[in-house]
Formats: structure tokens, sequence, C-alpha cells
């Protein structure tokens, strides 16, 4: 099918001046471009934007087309002479001509030859920019891909206009999701786990030991102060053999709860702990006895808090030693 020819000078000197930003060197061409050239379905492909095409967008920018409507040149990158060329900027518009079976592209466009990493940068701010609007999360999204690739927090932040925190927030979710994915565990059940006592998860050392506290929590609905207590415990060891053990004993402190909810009730898991002083007995044991090296423990207190921390150690160190001589004497 014919294609219909630019009527003016297609150059757009915002678009130079945007390129020119970036540092990116370009070329214009006002001759038309195969369509045959340019590789649709990758330039789609360049997680600029994470929604689908707007389809209804597309149509109707390949009305305008058939009706004499005049558009922005795209940008093309391309690496190789034998490589097919990405749209770095426009794929509703490319798009559009590809729906009107146009052999050609004519209204104009820029040729750039750069790297992945300044790809992605160039094709997320042009969705920023110049395409369909994107919320905050769309855009934190973009930014992990970004960070991905190579570049900083602040850079990416900056480059989609989105907020810092932002950014962070969603970085922390997608690490925790590969993490989750890594070792093992059901997405369905780490949905179901409070926000709080996921990010005490995801300190664990080992994906051992981060998919048996998982389960864990899940199972006997435990709350964040009691998640937190296992995480410091089972933190307190370096292999995931070990770090299972520490949770298996957790678990059978647990097992009542675990068998009055059906494994797995989450109501709870906002309340206040309903320990009984036994099981905060075990739990203490617990922890001292997966203790491998005590000096580990203590250099992770910083210089200002070792003394406190010191005089506490010894008064409950008193403290078991009464209740060790309370159980002999019960005995008697």
């Amino acid at each position: 099918m014919a294609t219909r020819r630019a009527r003016e000078d297609r150059r757009d000197p915002r678009i130079e001046k945007w390129l020119d930003s970036n540092g990116v060197p370009f070329s214009f061409h006002e001759e038309p471009i195969p369509m045959t050239d340019i590789d649709l379905e990758r330039s789609l492909q360049n997680q600029a934007r994470y929604k689908e095409l707007d389809h209804g967008k597309v149509v109707q920018y390949a009305e305008a087309m058939v009706n004499g409507d005049q558009f922005p040149p795209i940008i093309l990158n391309r690496t190789s002479a034998r490589a097919k060329y990405l749209n770095v900027d426009g794929n509703h518009r490319i798009n559009a001509a590809a729906h009107n079976e146009y052999d050609a592209w004519d209204y104009g466009w820029y040729e750039i030859n750069v790297k992945a990493q300044m790809f992605t940068l160039l094709a997320m701010q042009a969705n920023t920019k110049h395409g369909l609007p994107t919320d905050n999360d769309e855009r934190a999204r973009q930014a992990v891909y970004m960070i991905d690739n190579g570049s900083t927090v602040g850079q990416a932040a900056a480059a989609l206009s989105v907020p810092v925190r932002d950014v962070e927030r969603r970085l922390q979710k997608v690490k925790q999701e590969r993490r989750v994915a890594e070792a093992g565990i059901s997405m369905s059940i780490w949905e179901k786990i409070a926000n709080p006592s996921k990010t005490k998860l995801a300190t664990i050392f080992t994906n051992e030991g981060f998919s048996a506290a998982t389960e864990l929590t899940h199972k006997a609905a435990l709350t964040i102060s009691e998640v937190g207590e296992m995480v410091a415990a089972v933190n307190a060891t370096r292999t995931g053999s070990t770090q299972r053990k520490i949770v298996a004993d957790f678990a059978s402190m647990y097992s009542e709860r675990i068998q009055a909810t059906g494994g797995g009730v989450l109501a709870s898991q906002t309340g206040k702990s309903a320990r009984s002083p036994r099981s905060r007995y075990a739990a203490a044991l617990s922890f001292l006895g997966g203790v491998q090296d005590l000096t580990v423990v203590a250099e992770s207190f910083a210089m200002e808090e070792r003394e406190g921390a010191a005089e506490r150690a010894r008064h409950e160190g008193e403290r078991l030693i009464q209740l060790s001589e309370k159980l002999i004497a019960s005995l008697a």
C-alpha cells in the first residue's frame, strides 16, 4: 500500500535538544524508511511501558494518518549494520502506520546508535515526557528495570520524574519477590504475610532459613513481634541447616496454634503476641542454644550500647539461674 509523504520539514528542535542533553549523537532523515527495516515486536519489548499497547490510540492515529494529519518524527536505534532498527520513541505512531499497511514510515526519523543502558534511559524518558500518561507505580517499575541495567536509584528516579522513596519501595518489593522465587517459596503464601513481617523475614541470611521461617510465619499466624523474635534467633546462626533447626524449635512452641488455626489463618498477624511464660522461656533458650559464636552477638551492638547490653545479660543470666533453682526445688 502506498505511503503518505511528509509535506514539511519534520525536524523537531525539542527532540534534538533532548538528545543533546543526554549526549546522544543523531542524524535526521527526511526520506522514508521501509517498515521491514524496523523490528516492531522487539520495539514493544523495550520495558518502557509495562502495560500493553493502547489499541484504541493506534486506531486513532491510523485514521488521522489517512486524513492527512502530520506526525512528529520517530527515533530509531541500531547497533550494527545487519540489525533491524528498534523504536525508541513513538510505538503508537509506528504501529498506526503498520495498521494502515504502509510500506514505509514517511514522517521523518532520527537515527541514533546507543548501547542498552542508554537505550533504556531514552525509551523511558521518552515515554514519560511524550507518551501516554503513566502513574507513579508504573514509573517505579520502569525505574527498577533501569537499575537492573546499571542506573542508580537517584538516576532512575530523576529520569522518570518519580519520587526516590517510590523507587526504593518498588525496588525492595522486587528484591523480596526475587528472593522468594529463588528460595522456592509459594508466592500465594508470601502475599498473605504482613509487609513488616516480610521485611524482617527477608533479612534471614540463608534461603533454607528464609523458606522455613516464612512457612512457619504463615502456618502459625505469627505476629510481627513473634516474627522479629524468631528472625533474631535464626540470624544468630550462619548455616542453613542450623537455621532450619532453630525454626523447627519455634514450630514446636507454636504446634497447638498451628493445629488450632489449621495452619495459615493470618487474622492475628498484626495483633499482640499471646505467648505463655513457658513458650517465652523456650524461645530464649532456643536463641541462646543456636548462637555458635557469642562474639558475633557482642560485636553487633554499637559501642555506646555495649555497657547496657552487658548489664542486661548479667541480669537475665541471674534470672535463669533463679529459674533453674526453682525447677530443681519443685522436684523435691
